[in-house]
Formats: C-alpha cells, structure tokens, sequence
C-alpha cells in the first residue's frame, strides 16, 4: 500500500522580540557590589533569567585581621627623640670645645685638662644638657627596647610617659648621687682632682651611650627594621664594653694619682659593683 507524504513547508511567522532586562542601580560595598538596599548581593547580574546568579551569590570573604592599638607611644617618643636632637645641635654649637674635653678624658695618653671657667659636673649648663639628653635618651630606649622585645607588655597612650618619666626620675636621681658621691669622698680623702676627672669618664662614656641610645630607638621605633632586637643588642653591647673600660680608666686615673688600691675596691664595691647587682636582682635575672 502507497503511502503519500506532503512536502512540510515553513510558515513565516514574526520575530521573537525579548522582553527588556530590568536595569538595576548597584551600590559598591567593602569587597563586592551589594543591592539598593544595601544588604545582599544581586540574584541577577547579567541575564534576566537569573542564569549567572549561581557563579557570583557563592561567595565568601576573608576575615581581616584586627588592627591592634599602638604598643608604645611614639608621638611622646618623637618629641623627646626631637628635644635630644635640638640639644646634640645645640652642644655641637655653642659647646663643642667643652664637649670635646669631656670625651677626650676617655684617652689614656691624653692628659685630662680642667676647665675652671665653666666648670664642670652637673650644674654648669653644658654639662647639664649632656647628662640630660644621656639621660632621655637611655630611659627611652629601656622601655622602647623592652616593650619590642616583649620584656613588658603594650605601653599605650599615657602608660608610654608615665613608665617613661619613671625611668627618667630614677637615673636622674641614681647618676646625681653617684655625681655627688664621687665629688663628696674626693673632698674628704684628698683626691679630688682624681675623682673629679673620673667624674668626667662617667659623664663622657653616658654621653656616647646616649646618641648610640638614640639612633637605636630611632631605628626601632621609625623604621622598619625586620628584627629589632640587633640595633638593641648592638647598643648594649657598646655600652658594656664602655662600662668595663669606665672601670679600668678609674684604675689607672688612681695608679696615677696615687691614691690607694683601697680605696678603688671600695668605690668599685659600692658604686659600680653593688648598684648593678641591685639592677639585676629587681629584673629577676637571680
């Protein structure tokens, strides 16, 4: 049986016209674009239908790391940092030849030379200003360098200058005793000009721990240092290498005075030995 089959023919029909896509307005949020209302993403970002929403609704964002509270004071710092440079400027100035005279007093062959026009010790303002800008610098560094070092805790805020006008307090009073202890037991033995030059020793070997002082916590405070502990070491390590050699210029500054070997151990047991000792056992090293 013969079966017939028609020719299919295409009937012309009009153009699909696709509707028009809603236009929305996007608000720019912390990492991604959220809605007008400002809560969610999208559903659409593209397409009407809603067939890339999948490829930008599944998202998640990185928890950030909170920013934790200065741990020292450094406009405090800054400003003392920059009080100390305005007296180094000012020595350098105005008191270069006195300060020239203290450091010299450090040479073995260079005879120390008095100079009773200004005086010397810790009221004359030279002087004055040298102990002080030692004084600021090396109370600052400690708790710089302590606090960095994980030695104390986080100093924030009022706690920087109050640890820091402590520290200050304490090796103002302890370098004015040793100062006056030194000019008292040379009065009272005879040796004065003996005591008075090894005063100057202690008053140099202070001054060039000060700007070692304060180029370390420049550094560890202002920059930034991978490891803040080698300017630290650096800086006491030139200071105990200056203090043993303080203790031998006080052995010889007495050799050639001729004064008594007795009377170098006692001062050496009651001024040098016994305040580290003291140091120590309050940073609970023993």
């Amino acid at each position: 049986m013969q079966i017939s089959v028609k020719d299919t023919v295409s009937t012309p029909s009009s153009d699909t016209i696709q509707k028009d896509t809603i236009v929305r307005e996007y608000y720019l949020g912390k990492i991604i674009p959220v809605d007008s209302t400002g809560k969610s993403f999208p559903d659409t970002i593209t397409s009407s239908d809603g067939s890339m929403a999948k490829a930008y609704t599944a998202y998640s964002r990185a928890t950030g790391d909170l920013k934790n509270e200065a741990s020292l004071n450094t406009d405090f710092a800054f400003g003392l940092l920059s009080f100390s440079l305005f007296m180094f400027a000012l020595l350098s100035l105005t008191g270069r030849k006195h300060v020239v005279n203290i450091i010299s007093s450090l040479s073995i062959k260079r005879p120390f030379v008095l100079r009773p026009q200004v005086g010397i010790g810790v009221f004359s303002w030279i002087p004055l200003f040298v102990n002080l800008s030692s004084i600021l610098n090396a109370s600052l560094f400690v708790v710089a360098a302590a606090v960095k070092m994980d030695l104390f805790g986080p100093l924030p805020g009022f706690e920087s200058v109050k640890i820091v006008s402590f520290v200050i307090a304490g090796l103002a009073v302890a370098i004015m005793l040793r100062h006056l202890a030194c000019l008292t037991i040379g009065t009272v033995s005879g040796h004065k000009a003996a005591f008075r030059e090894y005063v100057t020793v202690i008053t140099a070997t202070w001054f060039i721990s000060g700007f070692l002082f304060f180029c370390a916590t420049f550094l560890i405070l202002f920059t930034q240092i991978g490891n803040p502990e080698i300017p630290v070491l650096a800086a006491l390590s030139v200071f105990a290498l200056l203090y043993f050699y303080r203790i031998i210029r006080l052995l010889i500054i007495f050799i050639r005075q001729s004064v008594t070997i007795l009377y170098f151990i006692l001062y050496l047991c009651a001024l040098e030995v016994l305040p580290v000792l003291i140091l120590l056992k309050i940073a609970g090293v023993f």
